[in-house]
């Protein structure tokens, strides 16, 4: 079972299933998330330059940037994916599951759910 993990920031659910919807939301507060912190961040560092305060290049923080990478990307995203799957006439939730695992298997954006995790399925 493969899952990916995008944080929601507004309620952090953990639903046995998640519509696309609910990926679309999650995806867009992501990506509003990294403007975010490249915004503040950069903010931070070019104050402590200015100040004269010793940091180090880059502030270390936790980001979910692969995960957007891996659903945005093209041509093997999961949304290129889904729409692609889409877009053929016998495509099942298991063929999409299939081709996002072969498309995305090196990604690090794509974590296995150990056994007997409650993981939140796309349906």
């Amino acid at each position: 079972h493969a899952f990916f993990g995008v944080l929601d920031i507004f309620g952090f659910e953990n639903f046995g299933v998640n519509s696309l919807e609910q990926l679309a939301i999650n995806y867009a507060n992501e990506k509003l998330q990294g403007l975010f912190n490249a915004i503040v961040f950069k903010a931070a560092l070019d104050d402590f330059k200015r100040e004269g305060v010793d940091v180090p290049a880059e502030m270390p923080y936790t980001d979910n940037t692969e995960v957007v990478a891996a659903i945005e990307a093209r041509p093997s995203g999961l949304v290129w994916l889904l729409q692609d799957t889409c877009s053929m006439g016998k495509a099942t939730d298991a063929t999409f599951a299939d081709e996002v695992a072969e498309k995305l298997r090196g990604s690090a954006a794509l974590g296995r759910a150990k056994d007997g995790a409650k993981g939140g399925a796309a349906q």
